[in-house]
């Protein structure tokens, strides 16, 4: 596969490399889902009968179903987003860049909706495999290793989980307020 195939493939992750100048972007991007994530995560080793990650009542059953949907959607506002008329959309954002260079409304809501496509897409994926990672934990022998190591996929599932949440909750607050905005 050529290397410009790949980059075609991975341009949704472009999302990650938009800037904002108050850094609000981190935070949504990174702090806020890495603290949910490893606060859900601390709740399930200390209670996981209270929490089951897995099984029929479990989050990784519940959130797969979710997944289905979203997937659908966030393409569906990727397209509403590329063909709304309205001029505010073509406006660049204050404080927001990508690659150096102010970003218009437009492009940063299909960058964020591009991104959002592609994790719960990834998402959908590993609920698909959700028996894989509890084939390669099975071969962890040392007790302390296998908890660390299923501590560790929980808290990347979750980290997405919330990333993708909050990411939401910004592209919705840009939808609903923001293009009004000029």
């Amino acid at each position: 596969m050529s290397v410009a195939v790949l980059k075609q493939l991975v341009t949704p992750l472009s999302y990650l490399r938009i800037t904002s100048a108050r850094h609000e972007k981190l935070w949504v991007d990174l702090l806020y889902p890495a603290a949910a994530a490893a606060i859900v995560t601390l709740v399930w080793a200390r209670w996981p009968e209270a929490m089951p990650f897995r099984g029929g009542d479990g989050l990784l059953s519940g959130v797969g179903s979710f997944m289905q949907v979203l997937v659908g959607f966030y393409v569906a506002g990727l397209a509403a987003v590329a063909t709304f008329p309205r001029k505010s959309l073509d406006q660049d954002m204050v404080g927001i860049q990508f690659k150096g260079k102010p970003l218009p409304r437009r492009q940063f809501l299909s960058y964020m909706f591009g991104y959002l496509a592609l994790v719960s897409l990834a998402m959908l994926v590993a609920h698909l495999l959700r028996a894989v990672p509890t084939a390669v934990l099975s071969n962890i022998s040392d007790p302390v290793g296998f908890h660390l190591a299923k501590g560790a996929f929980v808290f990347v599932y979750q980290f997405m989980f919330w990333q993708m949440i909050l990411i939401t909750l910004l592209g919705i607050h840009f939808l609903a307020y923001r293009i009004h905005v000029d």
